[in-house]
């Protein structure tokens, strides 16, 4: 090996020497773990422990998603909007008849599409009235959860204020998973005597 040696010149043992440094700092760089992983391996028994909590975490949110969606199905409409909507205007006039109020315009907003679901926005006008009761009790009939429907926006004015009556304009929402059907962003709305007009 000492004759092989003699043989190299001073620039090829320069060469050989950095070659066999590198190769010693490979091979610990390989087999040593760098400064910013130590620490993040876990045990065997860590880890299992880590992988069973993030099961149950998982195992809980589907159920917790199941019941959410079981919950979303009852307060969600099945029909596309445009047969939603006439039974809907329907309803609003039979709670405005039982609750004692006038309805004197229903107007359709523009369906919104989402992922699952469809929004429909009715915009109901009553005819001037006096706040009291019959007011209240047609928005509380509005909220009942059976009739599926949201009040978005209540806007009270008072044309008049020695009057003492007020003009009521509800935004009501309602949710569909139905797909289909004409966009109704303006065909379904009522005269001054509650009857439906186009």
């Amino acid at each position: 090996m000492s004759a092989w040696w003699r043989q190299r010149n001073a620039r090829e043992r320069a060469l050989l020497v950095a070659c066999v440094a590198v190769c010693i700092v490979a091979v610990w760089l390989v087999f040593t773990p760098s400064g910013s992983s130590r620490g993040k391996l876990l045990p065997a028994a860590a880890a299992r422990e880590k992988f069973r909590a993030a099961e149950a975490e998982k195992t809980r949110l589907e159920q917790e998603t199941s019941a959410l969606r079981a919950a979303v199905e009852k307060a969600v409409f099945t029909d596309p909007p445009d047969r939603l909507l006439p039974k809907v205007v329907q309803r609003l006039q039979a709670i405005a008849r039982e609750s004692g109020v006038h309805v004197k315009e229903i107007k359709p907003a523009r369906v919104r599409a989402a992922a699952d679901v469809s929004k429909v926005m009715l915009n109901v006008r009553l005819g001037t009235v006096s706040f009291g009761r019959p007011v209240v009790t047609f928005l509380y009939r509005l909220e009942e959860p059976k009739e599926k429907l949201v009040v978005e926006n209540l806007t009270i004015t008072a044309p008049d204020p020695k009057a003492r009556t007020v003009e009521v304009e509800v935004q009501v929402a309602m949710y569909t998973s139905g797909r289909g059907g004409a966009d109704p962003k303006d065909g379904v709305a009522t005269d001054e005597s509650g009857r439906g007009r186009a």
